[in-house]
């Protein structure tokens, strides 16, 4: 039998196993091919977009919610906030010495006239990217493509470094607007651009953009199910501040009553004794919690200065859950009895729970000489509460500690080594969980670890930024 005569819905079992390379060049082979796989495809490859804040890739998103048959099958949208990771006013000599000066494709010294045209590009991308967030146009035509997807529920940033994305070299992250970009520009990724992701400007761009999709929401009927206010590589760059007046505050929890997923991230920075988050940032999470099924939460904070005690407990005071099954706490700083009460209205639904970079910040007398050992009753009694008070199906603990100090995990099994990581599954331990975290051993670490290394290790992913 040809392939040919194969029903449409084998033809797209089949089709499920190919790349996307193998998948187009299937589909130019003759025209019944091309047309039995043809809702498979779109199904496949327009159920989630990605889209760069550049006039552009605007430009392609309108054409895709343009097209009727197509924009049925959209379901996620991810926002690409950054270009140059904000990096907006670089002259021509730094420029010069920077990554983004070097090109994937032609020669690595460039001659003036070269270095001058694609700092020219750089300019232009720059200015063409601000003028675009800046503008509340911007979020007038955003809502225009969200009322149009249908089946749209759910939207998000995801971050990316712009080397990274124009690099020819890569294919694996594609984006609208990317092959025009490409064809201007192109640049020859390099770690050190991971750094510029953790800056200052990084979190204002991010306030901005999230707000524009906020913004966006108001009006456009779509109810979203999910929601990410940063991707999985960037963590806690949110300012607490955004751009929404109350108007929208309320239309924006009305588009959010069937969340079930929120990654919420927030950039705390008590910089200022008094410095409270701005309401509207811990009421959205306080607003949604009831509904939510899955909270991936990170709150950052600056090492040298301690998170003030009432933020923590003020929000664990507040938030009530009532269906959530999994919960993953990242690059948090709490107090035991915040930590507690955050989870006194999960416990009864609570199946998974992740601790990374979790940090408890009781206060402990240094000047004991056995101030280790206070550290190490401390976590024995956060792990003694979580023993009592949940049964949980997983569990994984990495990088936990007090304030910078590092506090390592040695499990029964293994007397001889401590980790810095342990993980739970309920299938393979054949014991309860309160069982099993009654037989950890908490044991401080002899070294201070800044809790950015920790997390800055944890969250790039190695498959796109090696």
């Amino acid at each position: 039998m040809s392939i040919t005569m194969l029903p449409v819905e084998l033809m797209t079992m089949i089709c499920s196993c190919l790349e996307r390379s193998e998948w187009s060049a299937l589909r130019l082979a003759c025209s019944s091919l091309y047309l039995s796989s043809l809702d498979a495809f779109r199904d496949r490859y327009f159920r989630s977009i990605r889209f760069i804040a550049t006039s552009d890739s605007l430009r392609g998103l309108e054409e895709l919610a343009s097209n009727e048959t197509i924009r049925a099958r959209v379901r996620k949208l991810w926002m690409i906030p950054t270009v140059f990771e904000g990096c907006h006013d670089l002259d021509l000599y730094w420029f010069s010495r920077s990554d983004y000066a070097v090109s994937s494709k032609g020669p690595k010294d460039l001659t003036d006239e070269g270095l001058e045209a694609r700092y020219a590009i750089y300019q232009a991308v720059v200015a063409d990217h601000c003028t675009l967030l800046g503008s509340e146009d911007f979020s007038a035509r955003l809502r225009k493509c969200f009322s149009r997807f249908s089946n749209l529920e759910s939207i998000g940033l995801h971050h990316y470094t712009t080397a990274f994305l124009l690099d020819r070299r890569q294919n694996e992250v594609r984006f609208l607007g990317s092959r025009v970009l490409r064809d201007r520009v192109g640049f020859a990724f390099h770690p050190i651009g991971l750094d510029r992701l953790k800056t200052r400007p990084i979190a204002k761009v991010n306030s901005l953009a999230l707000s524009r999709l906020f913004q966006a929401l108001e009006g456009s009927n779509r109810k979203l199910r999910r929601l990410h206010t940063c991707g999985a590589d960037l963590c806690g760059r949110i300012p607490l501040n955004l751009s929404l007046t109350q108007e929208q505050y309320d239309s924006l929890l009305l588009n959010l009553g069937n969340l079930e997923y929120l990654h919420m991230c927030i950039s705390f920075k008590s910089s200022r004794p008094k410095m409270r988050p701005d309401f509207r940032t811990s009421s959205l999470l306080v607003a949604v919690a009831p509904r939510l099924k899955v909270l991936v939460l990170s709150l950052s904070y600056q090492v040298a200065r301690r998170m003030r005690y009432h933020y923590s407990w003020d929000l664990a005071q507040s938030i009530k859950f009532t269906q959530l099954r999994e919960l993953h706490l990242h690059w948090i700083e709490i107090q035991y009895e915040s930590f507690k009460s955050f989870l006194h209205t999960a416990k009864k639904t609570l199946d998974v729970l992740t601790l990374k970079l979790v940090t408890i910040s009781d206060d402990i007398p240094f000047y004991r000489q056995n101030y280790r050992d206070y550290i190490a009753a401390l976590w024995q009694r956060v792990w003694g509460f979580l023993g009592s008070e949940l049964s949980l199906r997983t569990f994984y603990m990495k990088n936990v500690g007090y304030r910078a100090l590092k506090v390592l995990i040695l499990e029964p099994a293994d007397k001889a080594q401590v980790s810095d990581s342990v993980r739970f599954d309920a299938e393979v331990a054949g014991i309860p969980f309160g069982e099993w975290i009654s037989r950890l051993t908490a044991v401080p670490s002899s070294e201070t670890t800044d809790p950015w290394s920790w997390r800055y290790q944890e969250w790039f992913n190695p498959k796109l930024h090696q």
